[in-house]
Formats: structure tokens, C-alpha cells, sequence
């Protein structure tokens, strides 16, 4: 069922949807009226042609002029019934060819009035948008007259007897041909110009409504994003604080709530532009391995809580990069991880992704996202990729969703000039499949030999954890062996020893084992630990024997917490703050200025800021901020789009012109808008700012941006 919406964006839409079909409704005009002017000529003169051979005792011809009046009145009824007006155009007029054929052969020569009548019907045709049916016929009227005027009274096939028609029958023919022809040409370059009039006032709505389809999206794009930003900003400014467990719990709802309501959002906005045609592509490369990594990571948290595995791998031989959208794959991915991760109530979700021959024996890669969820049957996978469709009504109920999601992915997928393939078994779960062409893709290296010497042992329940691992470890050298539970305590190993235990936590109680004993047992033997633990984990109240590695457990991660084993460093500074506010340890606090007309936005977005060691200064418009700028000195300035007075595109436009005309040191600015469409984008970068942040904005992005702002600008 589709959400409810403004009744201006519908009637847009369904003027746009009617613009579509206006070039095939109008061609299809076109030919009902040709077949009516046809019908009408063909009727009128075969009647005269009719009563003159009644009159003139010519019975052969009489009963020829029959047959073309009987098969006219039923062909025209027959496309008047199915309203398939080119076939009935196709049947009349070969109707009319058959009958005026046999009155050709009758009079045995090309003098008589038959082969002029003949003349009209390919013109009838063409008008009537049957090309080879015209070109046929054609054919067929030469070849016909070739035989009559060479071959007929030699074979004595017909008898030859021009006289017996006469020359002023052959005279009107000829004179009445040439009328119809140049009739029905008359009458078909008028009709068709009148219709191409209409086509192209259709077309020009059908712009139109895309226009007004944008404007809604881009202010519904506004007005929601900003009070979102207010929220997603308080829940992080309240994750900061110190709660109890009752708070968090309701702190953690705000913030699914939150999430899932930006999800909704940014599929509807995005399933909109991907309906008016404006989604673009990007076209630089990218690392492949890194994307496909990053999508399986962002649904850790909800895999964990629903207690199922996640993992994601990269075979060997797939290359590095690629030339393409990264921001594209990723929503694609992202759209398909966390469907799997949804309808996944025990198991595994797996992302594996390969190197394969496209249909042209070019490159392309197959990015799989397996589940063992609840499947579906043959009947649920046709209509999956509609939009606003789930296989049935109960999964909406139950699992929640749009139903655009796959709509979306399959979109994005043709966009990349790829496809989406389902595999699904109801009960035993689902296999989707990206397939994708790699453009400009170099060979994968052989990988660097960074654990040669290392003995590795890998501990996990899972058996496609072991085998990725294991591969990884082996593909960069190490001599690895997998175990799918602790073994006993070995011999302690002389100190230096390069052995290494690679162990998934969840293997530490099947061996009644806490994480403390682990690490007691690490200590004795002289082996090293790197354990693979869940976000909830807090890598601070681990032995400081332990490395931490977060699940997925993505390859980049554990390769570096293998070295930083295998080195010796400190485990501490291996840690991560989840929260994010240390990300601009070790430089200066930044000096900001925040222009934002909102007064909620403004104070949470100065709240988080602040979070980061960041001194802010406030401005409600571009004109409060060209007046701040000119008192002080920023480091950076987040910048509003739409605001009051004077907006932010306007404002940077003002910095800009002013600093090249007093020479002054460039300013970073960074858009903070609401809106989230390339348009958009475009219309920042030419107004001269540099970043670009889509509302809401967390503390991870504000850190993000900072410190990229703050190293650019490090003496």
C-alpha cells in the first residue's frame, strides 16, 4: 500500500505517467483516422465500381466489387470491435489488393482502370504506419503488372480485350487515383501535424510536472530532515550523558525510531528521483573491497542484537579498484545487507563477493548476500522488485519496511549498468545477487606476505568465519589452522614466539572460559590473542593481553590487529571510543562558525560541537554571518542553505568575492542542508563551498569533517 501523499505530487505524477503513453495513444489516433478515410473511400468507390459493372452486365467484375465491400465492412468492424485500428488498416487494404488483383488479371492488361485503383493502397498503408505491409504490396503490384503486360496473353491465361473497358474508364481511373492519392497524403500530414502539436503540449506538461515534482521534493526534503536533525542531535547529546539503564533503553528506542524514520525518508526521496530521472552517477574509482566491506559493517550492531552472524569477504583475485559510483554500490548493498539481516531470525547473513565473466567476456563482479531467513516462494519473488511491495501483507506487520528498498536496488543496479538476481526457498532462506561491470579495473596483486613466519590458530564456532579467516591469514603468507572450539593449553612457547590465537568470543564458553581466563591461559603460554568481539564489548575493561577486533571482522581490521600483535604494540592504543569524541585528539580546537536559522539546530548542533573541543560562534543568517567573518577569524564555517534574510548559497557567494578582492585567506565552508539531491550539491560547489554535510548530521560527522578541515589546514 502507498504512503499517503500531498494531492499536488499526485496529480504531478499521474500527468507525467499520461505523458509517457501520449506518443503511442496519439499514434495510435492517427491510424483510427486513416483507417476510417480508407474504409470510406474504399467503400464509396468500390459501391460505384459495383453499380457501373451491374449496369454494364460485367458479372466477373460485379461479383470481384462484392467481395471488396463484404471484406471492407468487416475489417473495419473488426478494428472498430478491437481497437487495433493498424490491423484493420492491414486487413482492409489487403482485402481491397486480392480484389482489385483478380479485376487486374480479369482485364489482362495494364491499360485497364485496375492497376491505377492498385496504385492507392501501399500509399494507404504507409500513411497508415504499416511500412513493410506498404513496401510488400509494393512489390507484389509491379511484379503483377510484369506478368500481365508480358506474359499473360502468351500463356493464354486471361484474355486480352482492352476494348472491352474502354478508354474513359481508364481515364477516371487515373484521374481518381491521383485524387485519393494526393487526398489521403493531404489528409495524413494534417493529422499528424495536429498530433505532433498535441505530443509536444504533452511533452511540455511532462516537464513541467517533473519540475513541480522537484520543487515538492526538494521542500519536503526541508522540512523534514531539519526537525530530524534536532532529534538525532538530542539522542546524541543524551548518549553523552550519564543515564541509567532505564534512560539508555529509552535512548536507544529514540534512536531506532529516529534512524528508521530517516530510512523511510531518504527511500521515498530517493525512490522519487530514481521515477523523475534525475538520479546521476558518479564516474571515479573507488576501492571495491573497502565498499563491500563497509556495507556489511553498518548492520553489526542489528546482527548482534539478533544474536546471527555477519560476515563479508573478497576473494583473492578480485580487483582493488573500479571506476564507478561508490556512494551507488553502497546504497545497493546497504539495501540488501540489511533486508537479509531483517528477515534473519537464527544463522548467518554472508556477503561474498567474486570476480566473473560478464555476457560480453568482460570483467564484472557477483556481490552475494546470503541469508538463512524465512525465504519465499516462487510466487513472492516475481513481484519483489515492485515498488511498495513485501511478499505478503504479515512480513509488513511483522519486519516493518516501505517495500521500496528492492524497488531502489534494482534501479540503482541498471544505473551501474548491472542487474539483481534472487535465489530463495521459503523457510530456507534467500541468495541475492549483484552482478556489476568492473570499468577500468586492474588485476588483484599477489597480496604482501605480512604474516610469513606466523603460525595462526583461528577459533570460531562458525564455520564460514574459520574458512574466511583462514584464507586471509594464508593469502598473506601465515601457516593458519582452524579449530572450532579451544584446545587444552600446549607447552608454553619461548618468548618471542611468533604464535598467535585468533579466537571468536563466542568459542570462550563452550570452553568455560571467561575472557579473563583466556587471556591468563594467553599469558602462560606465551602465545598472543586477538579476540573478535560485538559491539556492545567495551575494548577498555579488556586484559590488556587482548586485541579487539569488532565484528564483521572486516579483513583491513583484523590484518591490523594481527600485526599490531605480531609487533608487540601496546594493545591500548589499538582501542576504539565508540562515542567518537576523541577524533580531534592531537590538534587545536577549531574555531566555528555556525550559521543556522533554527533555534533548536542551533543548539544542538553547538552542543555536539563543543562535545569536540570546538569553539563556536552563532549566526541566524548569511548576513549576521558575512557581519561575524568580518570580526573574527574562523577555521571553519557550517553553513545553512536555506535561511532568511539573506541564505547560505548567497552568503558564501558575498565570502568568496570578498576575500578575492582583499586577497584574503580562504575560509572552508561546508553546507549543511537539508536537501539531499544532486541539484543541490551542484548549486554549493558553484556558490564556492567545499564540503557538504546532509541534515541530520551526528557527532561523527561534525568529527569527521573537522578534522579533515583542521589536517588541510596544519602548518
Amino acid at each position: 500500500m502507498t504512503p499517503p501523499g500531498p494531492s499536488s505530487d499526485l496529480s504531478g505524477a499521474a500527468r507525467a505517467a499520461n505523458a509517457v503513453d501520449s506518443a503511442h495513444a496519439l499514434e495510435q489516433e492517427l491510424a483510427r483516422r486513416l483507417l476510417n478515410l480508407t474504409a470510406s473511400l474504399i467503400l464509396a468507390f468500390s459501391g460505384v465500381y459495383l453499380l457501373v459493372n451491374l449496369w454494364s452486365r460485367l458479372w466477373p467484375e460485379a461479383i470481384l466489387a462484392v467481395g471488396v465491400v463484404a471484406g471492407t465492412a468487416l475489417a473495419w468492424r473488426h478494428a472498430e470491435r478491437t481497437a487495433q485500428p493498424v490491423l484493420g488498416m492491414r486487413l482492409l487494404v489487403w482485402t481491397t489488393f486480392f480484389g482489385l488483383s483478380g479485376g487486374l488479371l480479369r482485364q489482362g492488361s495494364t491499360l485497364g482502370p485496375a492497376i491505377w485503383w492498385l496504385s492507392v493502397l501501399p500509399v494507404l498503408l504507409l500513411q497508415g504506419g504499416a511500412l513493410f505491409d506498404g513496401i510488400l504490396m509494393t512489390a507484389l503490384i509491379l511484379l503483377e503488372a510484369v506478368f500481365v503486360a508480358q506474359f499473360a496473353s502468351l500463356l493464354g491465361v486471361v484474355p486480352v480485350d482492352p476494348a472491352l473497358f474502354g478508354a474513359a474508364r481508364r481515364d477516371v481511373a487515373i484521374v481518381g487515383a491521383l485524387l485519393v492519392n494526393g487526398f489521403v497524403m493531404l489528409m495524413g500530414i494534417r493529422w499528424r501535424r495536429a498530433l505532433l502539436a498535441q505530443l509536444d503540449h504533452a511533452r511540455l506538461q511532462a516537464e513541467d510536472a517533473v519540475r513541480v515534482k522537484s520543487r515538492f521534493l526538494a521542500n519536503m526534503s526541508h522540512e523534514i530532515r531539519t526537525p530530524l536533525h534536532g532529534i538525532v542531535g538530542a539522542a546524541e547529546l543524551l548518549r553523552g550523558s550519564r543515564l541509567d539503564e532505564g534512560q539508555r533503553q529509552v535512548l536507544s528506542v529514540l534512536r531506532r525510531s529516529s534512524a528508521s524514520l530517516l530510512a523511510l525518508v531518504n527511500d521515498v526521496l530517493d525512490f522519487s528521483k530514481l521515477e523523475a530521472g534525475r538520479m546521476r552517477v558518479e564516474h571515479a574509482r573507488y576501492d571495491l573491497h573497502d565498499a563491500i566491506h563497509d556495507a556489511a559493517e553498518v548492520f553489526s550492531a542489528q546482527a548482534e542484537v539478533k544474536n546471527i552472524e555477519l560476515l563479508s569477504h573478497c576473494t583473492a583475485d578480485l580487483p582493488p579498484t573500479t571506476v564507478g559510483d561508490a556512494a551507488r554500490l553502497r546504497q545497493i548493498l546497504h539495501n540488501l545487507v540489511g533486508n537479509a539481516v531483517k528477515f534473519t531470525e537464527a544463522g548467518e547473513v554472508r556477503v561474498f563477493a567474486a570476480p566473473e565473466r560478464g555476457p560480453d567476456g568482460s570483467a564484472w563482479v557477483r556481490v552475494s548476500v546470503r541469508d538463512t531467513g524465512i525465504g519465499m516462494t516462487g510466487a513472492q519473488v516475481a513481484g519483489l522488485f515492485e515498488a511498495f511491495a513485501q511478499a505478503d501483507l504479515s512480513t509488513t506487520r511483522r519486519f516493518g519496511g516501505s517495500g521500496l528498498g528492492l524497488a531502489i536496488a534494482r534501479e540503482l543496479a541498471e544505473l551501474l549498468g548491472g542487474r539483481i538476481e534472487v535465489q530463495s526457498l521459503a523457510g530456507q532462506g534467500s541468495s541475492f545477487m549483484l552482478l556489476m561491470p568492473l570499468v577500468d579495473s586492474p588485476q588483484a596483486a599477489p597480496a604482501p606476505a605480512l604474516f610469513a613466519g606466523v603460525q595462526v590458530q583461528v577459533v570460531s564456532p562458525q564455520r564460514s568465519r574459520r574458512e574466511d579467516l583462514t584464507e586471509l591469514v594464508q593469502r598473506h603468507g601465515g601457516v593458519c589452522e582452524a579449530f572450532d572450539a579451544l584446545s587444552a593449553p600446549g607447552a608454553p612457547h619461548a618468548p618471542g614466539s611468533r604464535q598467535i590465537v585468533l579466537c571468536d568470543d563466542r568459542a570462550l564458553p563452550a570452553a568455560g572460559l571467561s575472557v579473563a581466563d583466556w587471556a591468563d591461559r594467553l599469558a602462560s603460554s606465551g602465545e598472543r590473542g586477538v579476540l573478535i568481539v560485538g559491539l556492545s564489548a567495551d575494548a577498555r575493561q579488556l586484559p590488556r593481553e587482548l586485541l579487539p577486533v569488532y565484528r564483521p571482522a572486516a579483513p583491513a581490521r583484523v590484518i591490523d590487529a594481527l600485526q599490531r600483535a605480531i609487533s608487540g604494540h601496546p594493545p591500548d592504543s589499538a582501542r576504539m571510543d565508540l562515542d567518537g569524541s576523541t577524533a580531534l585528539d592531537g590538534t587545536r580546537p577549531p574555531r566555528v562558525l555556525l550559521v543556522e536559522d533554527n533555534p533548536v539546530n542551533q543548539l544542538v548542533a553547538q552542543a555536539l560541537l563543543e562535545r569536540l573541543g570546538a569553539t563556536v560562534v552563532l549566526a541566524g543568517d548569511g548576513a549576521q554571518a558575512l557581519q561575524r567573518l568580518n570580526e573574527a577569524e574562523f577555521d571553519i564555517v557550517l553553513m545553512d542553505c536555506q535561511m532568511p534574510v539573506m541564505d547560505g548559497l548567497a552568503c558564501t557567494r558575498a565570502l568568496r568575492e570578498r576575500e578575492a578582492r582583499l586577497q584574503l585567506h580562504r575560509v572552508p565552508v561546508v553546507a549543511m542542508t537539508a536537501a539531499s539531491d544532486d541539484d543541490a550539491r551542484d548549486d554549493c560547489r558553484e556558490a564556492g563551498m567545499d564540503d557538504f554535510l546532509t541534515k541530520p548530521v551526528d557527532q561523527l560527522q561534525f568529527a569527521a569533517v573537522l578534522a579533515r578541515v583542521m589536517r588541510a589546514t596544519a602548518p
